[in-house]
């Protein structure tokens, strides 16, 4: 077994559907899939079980947030592992063996970003546009190689297991939202590259079953304050915090995020760090570095204007991703 497939769960069935089938098509490399189902009440274990019966499930029997994504890969067999979301779609039929191929040519490489399209139907038909998920990186050196980033994105990113292991896994007190940003920071300052391949390419199909608003404004804002908390040297706590407490409080102002949850998120995250496993300070030139990734992202972005531009989807293609 070269590599484990682990998809997180809950009441997605239908979605969790078009995911395994874009999984089954992979072709080149041995792989298994695991599906840890976070208590779905929509029959979402028995569609697995009656449609997919070679799929291992991991029966959490209550939504446990990011200690699903830690149980899976513990029990993965395999020394890479492919965490994928339930509304992911994996474009080529290739992900796996050419995320399993990096994997095993740089021994240091502990994370592999995938590209993450999402789907633009504003002009017509459907077209797929770069997602703002998308990792931001530095465009510089080779693509086989990868791109420095300052994260992976959630969605979609493979894993050597062991460097999962070594870093602690996700922090499950988070239970949702950033999660990845944490666990990048803690594999970059370990010494293990996390680097973006613009190759391996998935879709967010975005699920009609959307999670709550109040909960993402809620969780959202209290999680940065905890990954500052956990992650960042005393120097840059208070300033970064405060950045962050203004940056949010925008996001409150245009109706991004709404204020009620917001003023709990940040009371949670300001009053009760401690509760997210204790401090684990980065290396500042850890942290510095992950910051010029992202300004440097920006600038590119904003030059380039790669986030307007769009692909054409065929209607072959639109039918194979079952959009």
């Amino acid at each position: 077994m070269r590599i484990s497939v682990i998809i997180v769960t809950y009441n997605r069935k239908d979605d969790l559907r078009r995911t395994l089938r874009s999984v089954q098509r992979q072709m080149g490399v041995e792989f298994e899939v695991i599906v840890a189902d976070n208590g779905s009440s929509d029959g979402t274990v028995e569609m697995i079980r009656s449609s997919y019966p070679r799929v291992r499930v991991i029966a959490m029997g209550a939504n446990t947030g990011m200690r699903a994504h830690n149980q899976a890969v513990r029990e993965a067999q395999a020394d890479f592992v492919f965490i994928l979301d339930n509304d992911m779609v994996l474009v080529e039929d290739y992900v796996l063996a050419r995320a399993s191929a990096y994997l095993t040519s740089n021994p240091r490489l502990g994370a592999v970003a995938c590209r993450v399209w999402d789907v633009d139907r504003t002009r017509g038909g459907a077209a797929l546009r770069l997602s703002g998920n998308s990792p931001k990186h530095i465009d510089s050196g080779r693509a086989d190689a990868g791109f420095d980033t300052s994260a992976f994105d959630g969605g979609a990113a493979a894993f050597r297991k062991s460097a999962l292991l070594e870093s602690g896994l996700f922090c499950e007190e988070f239970f949702l939202y950033h999660g990845e940003v944490d666990l990048s920071t803690r594999l970059l300052d370990r010494g293990w590259l996390v680097r973006y391949f613009p190759q391996i390419s998935v879709i967010h199909c975005r699920s009609a079953v959307q999670r709550s608003s109040r909960l993402h404004s809620y969780l959202a804002t209290r999680n940065f304050f905890w990954y500052l908390y956990r992650n960042y040297p005393a120097v840059d706590l208070v300033p970064e915090a405060a950045r962050f407490l203004v940056q949010s409080a925008r996001a409150v102002l245009t109706g991004q995020r709404r204020p009620i949850p917001w003023l709990e998120g940040v009371a949670a995250g300001l009053l009760s760090p401690w509760r997210a496993r204790g401090r684990m300070p980065a290396r500042r030139e850890t942290i510095r570095r992950q910051q010029e990734i992202r300004v440097a992202d920006r600038v590119r972005k904003n030059l380039s204007g790669e986030m307007d531009s769009l692909r054409p989807l065929t209607t072959e293609e639109i039918q194979k991703f079952g959009l």
